[in-house]
């Protein structure tokens, strides 16, 4: 079931994805779990140890998802959950290595990074967290205009531009915590009574005269 915590496990879940397959302790060819965060591009400095990023610069409301406002749940009518697309910036950072190979290692790992979220493309249900809900997630590379791109750069100023790319996952559901009690009528019951017209003319209820109408107009 969808929880307010929604975007935060979203987070975690590309973190883990990209963790599983990129780094692994005492492995000098690999990456370490703490050299993958999801940091803003500015927390990245020259002391810094991290290589890979994975950061949210975007939430916004997805249409398709919100459609419905409510909904009938075992004896509650509740809202609709908040339905959310959330969209990333993943950034990867040149090695300690001065120069070409440095910047070679970062071209590398940026492309691992993009067959790994390439490779979880479709998120299935039983894959993702309680908080997730009980839809698939997917996760889509973003086709982006370059000034877009450099526009949303300007946001990290004194940040020199890395190669990087955005990717929009979607759906989020953030649960309404609003919910009033709903009873279903299981059974109606309809009470027939006899009008003054079949009273008038001596008939019941089926439509018949009565005997004492039908003694009268045969005296």
């Amino acid at each position: 079931m969808a929880a307010p915590t929604a975007i935060r496990e979203t987070t975690n879940l590309l973190v883990k994805l990209l963790r599983l397959r990129l780094a692994r302790d005492n492995d000098d060819e690999m990456l370490n779990e703490e050299q993958i965060q999801p940091v803003p591009p500015t927390a990245v400095d020259d002391e810094s140890r991290v290589r890979l990023t994975i950061y949210l610069f975007g939430v916004s409301k997805s249409g398709s998802l919100n459609t419905e406002t409510t909904q009938i749940s075992e004896n509650r009518k509740e809202k609709s959950p908040l339905g959310l697309e959330l969209r990333y910036l993943l950034m990867a950072f040149p090695s300690g290595e001065d120069g070409r190979d440095g910047v070679l290692d970062q071209h590398q790992l940026l492309g691992q990074a993009m067959q790994t979220l390439y490779d979880a493309e479709t998120i299935e249900p039983e894959e993702l967290p309680d908080a997730l809900g009980d839809q698939r997630l997917t996760v889509t590379l973003e086709q982006r205009d370059p000034t877009e791109l450099t526009d949303l750069w300007t946001t990290f100023p004194e940040l020199p531009l890395h190669p990087s790319a955005t990717y929009a996952v979607r759906p989020v559901r953030i649960p309404s915590t609003q919910s009033t009690p709903f009873e279903r009528v299981s059974e109606r019951d309809v009470q027939v009574s006899r009008g003054p017209e079949s009273e008038a003319d001596g008939t019941d209820e089926d439509g018949e005269k009565s005997d004492t109408d039908e003694r009268d107009s045969g005296s």
